[in-house]
């Protein structure tokens, strides 16, 4: 059964047939930031006739017991969507990776693991520095996984995205440390 939940001007709800129009205008108008972390973007731009049918597919599974799809609406306009992730790769395939990741680095492994991150941060700074004023605004094609279009993104783009990942991680990092030395 659709649910809803309200919190003041703020509503997540199943989406319903009729957001399709408004939905789509949210999507284009946001197809570049969604492009490079959504793979379904690939389907875009998809019809209103088709978006409904989608809408109407997630809401037939949802009453067979399967997932909600739900959209996030502030002050009636659409501000977001959530859906259940599925797994990217094959089944089997992150086992030894989770094994190692539950047992921890070795002091060894720590080592690796921090002068890979210097190398891999060196490479993209060294990259930036090279490039001319003119060409930070230039698009390239870019896949961002297998079965994927090319996307065009430019180095702005790039450091604008590494950027916000680390604006949004760093300051968590004096509490998790915190955290972390509390638990050893």
């Amino acid at each position: 059964m659709p649910f809803s939940i309200t919190q003041g001007s703020l509503l997540l709800r199943a989406w319903e047939e009729a957001d399709a129009e408004q939905l789509a205008q949210a999507i284009g108008e946001n197809i570049d930031h969604l492009r490079p972390f959504m793979p379904w973007i690939a389907q875009e731009p998809m019809s209103a006739d088709a978006r409904r049918t989608l809408i109407a597919k997630w809401a037939s599974d949802a009453a067979g017991g399967g997932d909600e799809v739900c959209g996030v609406f502030l002050d009636g306009l659409i501000a977001g969507g959530d859906a259940p992730l599925a797994p990217l790769d094959p089944p089997g395939e992150t086992d030894d990776v989770n094994k190692r990741a539950k047992a921890g680095l070795t002091a060894d492994g720590r080592r690796k693991a921090l002068a890979e991150m210097a190398a891999l941060h060196n490479a993209v700074l060294e990259a930036a520095r090279q490039l001319p004023d003119e060409s930070w605004s230039h698009k390239a094609p870019v896949v961002y996984g297998a079965g994927q279009d090319p996307y065009p993104t430019s180095p702005e783009d790039v450091l604008g995205w590494l950027s916000d990942h680390y604006r949004e991680h760093v300051q968590q990092c004096p509490e998790l440390v915190a955290s972390w030395r509390g638990s050893s």
